[in-house]
């Protein structure tokens, strides 16, 4: 039988994966809306992006390379699967596979590429935030690359 604080810690822990998924899903919600102060404010003060974009460390830092690079390209979508996430009390660690999807001249979706993220999330103050982002192409290429990029 368990005790009351078993109880209590598995669902603290499965509190903290639901709210790590949301934190991944609300990254996603802001990017394709084009929300960048929201996605910068999803980051810890010093947190950590690292791109094909770019590498940008604050959040201000983050918003002024999210404007640079992709002001300018029509919104898009972003699919997420196969999350899986390490947690480890106030820590976490994350893999979660994507794909980014956009219209094509004739409002067909267009698959641009498949990646993944790896992404490192604490919590402070009680609310999980992302410490570092690391994302990956995996199949495909940005829609700001130029082709000379690739």
């Amino acid at each position: 039988m368990s005790s009351a604080s078993d109880v209590e810690a598995r669902l603290r822990r499965l509190e903290d994966l639901e709210e790590i998924r949301a934190l991944r899903i609300a990254y996603g919600r802001c990017l394709d809306a084009k929300d960048f102060d929201g996605m910068a404010e999803l980051f810890t003060e010093d947190g950590e992006i690292a791109a094909p974009l770019g590498v940008a460390k604050g959040r201000a830092a983050i918003r002024k390379t999210l404007v640079a690079r992709l002001d300018e390209i029509p919104a898009g979508y972003h699919y997420y699967s196969n999350t899986a996430i390490e947690l480890d009390g106030d820590r976490a660690t994350l893999w979660v596979m994507f794909a980014y999807v956009q219209p094509d001249s004739e409002s067909w979706p267009k698959a641009w590429l498949t990646g993944h993220y790896n992404d490192e999330v604490v919590r402070v103050d009680g609310r999980w935030q992302f410490e570092r982002v690391t994302i990956t192409i995996d199949i495909g290429f940005a829609p700001y690359a130029r082709r000379s990029e690739k």
